[in-house]
């Protein structure tokens, strides 16, 4: 980098047109690195900045630009770190500032980067006890092959990788300043655990990255920018630090399969599943959360109750005139929680909470009503049918009862892998196959995985249903194949490319926002509410991906490949 023009990523929140920008190197200053982190005056203040590139910005005009000073003390970011958050940027349409806020920067110079497509291989291990020894057969292989980097879905099944490691690992979660990742890196250790944030970290060296549970839905990182797919962005870390890439999975799920196409795998398929019909039933026992002829089944043992929704109920509607309380912001169906001993209404969107009304605002009728059951209710069911103890768990509540012989729960069970049952019902399967969710199917069958490895040896796993012909679980793969075949013509991810574009004005009273003419005109875009949604084959993500990144202004907010279409 022999030039005195640089081009450097602010660090800090900007508008796009400010990603990258020009500055002078200060006279008398070495030469500085690329990735290494700068001093360079923003406004009135001083901020710090990464070297992105040597020279001026292509189409930038010539004006006296601005000098920028070295540090004392310098960081850098890694060769991978670079390609990642370029990567990151261009594959999410987030800005690169905001990408790059989310890296640690090392004190170490690290020049040297191999970029090749990493080797594959894929093991299922449906029930705990394969894991366990998958796991353990990783850590002696570790012993003697360099460092391995781990990816967990949730905290939870970090647990099963430290008791096998011990002190020769580490864990690294968001909760963790940067100064506490960066002593946990200096350690050195043989095995990191990680959630998203371990693509961030700056590794001198990987040799194995796994992903663990690889079919959980808890690699989805939707919450906040960049929103991508943790999956994705571990298979271009592996590339990056030429390191094999082992994925460990319940079974084979479609976005797993479309994900990674070249993956070999090896282990048993998931056992099969009972299906419970409800549609014969009628008057009370329609209305109770067991079928008939399940109750006297399920007296002596454990049984864990999975539910879809961790409210009291999913929302509340007019008899009269059939309107469901909907949140004034977002316009979406308001969830009834319990909060201190009431039932109140709540956005999950917006946060907002809401007293329950004594009457439909539309038609001032009192005649309201609940739609659906949430754990608690589902919970206060079985027990006054079964006379005993039952507890209950959901994101938010933890198992208040170890020994109880009825547990209903969300997944959040996943978070108590010590649990076991003698059987697992699904209460209602058709509760996850809900308008607009293209992964409907998909979510249903995670949710057996999952169930399963909460069944002793023996153990049964039901799922009740009132529509046996909309949930046809009987033959997964045939239905598996079906439902890939269908994201594939719909262009749905992982087989195509999904873009939801957002006004980032959350005003109602706006007329919807018209899109850019260059891309209303090159794009199949699809207005959708306050939405408008693109569809492409994959082989034109590339293309639509830099058309937009080139037009799209900051009236916009856009998220690439969501796991659920938006519902307004």
């Amino acid at each position: 980098m022999a030039n005195s023009v640089y081009q450097i990523v602010p660090l800090r929140r900007v508008p796009q047109k400010f990603s990258l920008l020009d500055y002078d190197l200060a006279p008398g200053s070495r030469l500085p690195q690329q990735g290494e982190i700068v001093r360079i005056p923003f406004g009135a203040s001083t901020i710090q900045g990464l070297i992105w590139a040597s020279g001026a910005s292509p189409g930038n005009a010539v004006f006296k630009r601005k000098t920028f000073s070295l540090e004392d003390a310098p960081t850098y970011f890694t060769p991978a770190q670079c390609h990642l958050l370029f990567w990151l940027a261009r594959e999410t349409l987030t800005p690169m500032p905001v990408v790059a806020m989310h890296m640690l920067p090392s004190n170490q110079l690290i020049t040297k980067a191999t970029f090749k497509q990493p080797k594959l291989q894929g093991i299922l291990a449906p029930q705990l006890e394969v894991r366990e020894q998958i796991i353990q057969a990783f850590s002696r292989q570790a012993a003697v092959e360099g460092s391995t980097l781990v990816f967990v879905p949730a905290l939870a099944y970090a647990a099963t990788w430290e008791k096998a490691f011990g002190q020769r690992c580490v864990i690294i979660h968001g909760k963790l300043s940067k100064k506490q990742k960066s002593a946990l890196l200096a350690t050195k250790p043989t095995l990191i655990i990680s959630t998203q944030v371990g693509l961030f970290l700056p590794y001198v060296d990987i040799r194995h990255i796994v992903l663990d549970q690889v079919d959980d839905d808890g690699y989805f990182a939707f919450d906040q920018a960049p929103r991508f797919d943790v999956r994705r962005g571990a298979q271009e870390l592996a590339g990056a630090y030429g390191a094999s890439l082992t994925l460990i999975a319940r079974w084979q799920s479609p976005t797993v399969q479309g994900l990674f196409p070249k993956a070999v795998w090896r282990g048993d398929a998931p056992a099969t599943w009972t299906m419970i019909d409800r549609t014969g039933e009628a008057g009370p026992q329609r209305r109770s959360s067991i079928a008939a002829g399940l109750a006297e089944r399920i007296r002596t043992g454990r049984t864990l109750w999975l539910v879809h929704r961790k409210a009291e109920a999913g929302q509340l509607r007019c008899n009269d005139c059939g309107m469901v309380m909907q949140c004034p912001t977002c316009k979406r169906p308001l969830q009834v929680v319990r909060n201190a001993n009431t039932n109140v209404l709540f956005c999950p969107q917006d946060k907002l909470r809401q007293l329950m009304p004594e009457a439909c605002p539309h038609c001032q009728s009192v005649q309201l009503s609940t739609l659906g059951k949430g754990v608690r209710t589902i919970a206060k069911d079985i027990q006054e049918t079964l006379q005993q103890s039952v507890a209950t768990i959901d994101a938010e509540h933890a198992l208040d009862n170890i020994d109880a012989p009825q547990v209903v729960s969300t997944t959040a069970i996943a978070n108590n892998l010590n649990q076991q049952f003698d059987r697992v019902i699904i209460v209602s399967a058709e509760s996850f196959l809900a308008p607009g969710n293209y992964r409907g199917t998909e979510e249903l069958y995670n949710t057996l995985a999952l169930a399963q490895q909460h069944i002793r040896r023996g153990g049964e796993l039901f799922y009740q249903t009132f529509q046996p012909e909309n949930v046809e679980l009987q033959h997964a793969q045939q239905v598996m194949a079906r439902d890939s075949e269908t994201r594939l013509q719909m262009h749905y991810p992982p087989f195509g490319t999904l873009i939801v574009l957002q006004p980032r004005s959350r005003s109602t009273t706006l007329s919807p926002t018209p899109l850019h003419a260059a891309i209303a005109e090159a794009l199949p875009a699809v207005q959708h509410g306050r939405y408008w949604i693109i569809r492409v084959a994959a082989l034109q993500r590339a293309k639509v991906l830099a058309l937009l990144q080139e037009q799209l202004n900051d009236s916009w907010e856009a998220t690439v490949d969501p796991p659920r279409l938006p519902q307004d």
